[in-house]
């Protein structure tokens, strides 16, 4: 199962959407910060999940791993917060401290 030709502009467009930051710990990537940002299908491609924005939300890629339970990326360190956006309409927004 591949991916749609204008991947690269939805994955983009999740980004620009969450601000690049991650929705689960708030690292922040992109122009605006060093983290590894992944756009993660909340209702996964193989379980009838689509590639729409609403079906988008934007990870780190620590975050990420642990949503997939990637043992080997998640020794690299915790990220923080353990939250699993599986299932989720939509995961948390973190909020900023003033």
């Amino acid at each position: 199962m591949g991916y749609q030709s204008n991947w690269s502009r939805i994955r983009e467009q999740v980004f620009k959407r969450d601000n690049y930051e991650c929705q689960s710990c708030g690292r922040r990537g992109g122009p605006r910060g060093d983290a590894q940002l992944h756009p993660h299908h909340i209702q996964p491609r193989g379980k009838a999940g689509s590639d729409e924005l609403a079906n988008l939300v934007t990870l780190c890629s620590r975050c990420h791993a642990t949503t997939h339970d990637n043992d080997q990326l998640r020794r690299d360190g915790d990220c923080g917060r353990r939250t699993n956006p599986r299932g989720a309409a939509r995961p948390r927004r973190r909020t900023r401290r003033r």
